[in-house]
């Protein structure tokens, strides 16, 4: 239940990044990327939760300065993440 629960987050942030690109909603992204950074850091000893807390580093950046490429890659990341989380 807890790893869908988490799934639910994963996915819920990748969705949200587009809002980065439309620059809307913005509090809504910092929101979930704190929630995304403590799940991190929950689980630090896993090398995804480390990747994550590299995808919401860049994803703090893409908000002040705009967005980038890395943002497709970040959203593909935590989307297959969430997606497998939820039904695994």
């Amino acid at each position: 239940m807890l790893a869908k629960l988490m799934g639910i987050l994963d996915i819920a942030f990748a969705l949200s990044l587009i809002f980065i690109k439309l620059d809307i909603l913005l509090k809504l992204v910092v929101i979930l990327s704190i929630l995304v950074f403590f799940k991190a850091l929950i689980f630090f000893s896993n090398i995804a939760s480390i990747i994550d807390m590299v995808c919401i580093l860049v994803v703090i950046v893409s908000i002040i300065f705009g967005a980038n490429i890395l943002l497709i890659v970040i959203f593909l990341w935590f989307l297959q993440k969430g997606l497998f989380s939820l039904f695994a």
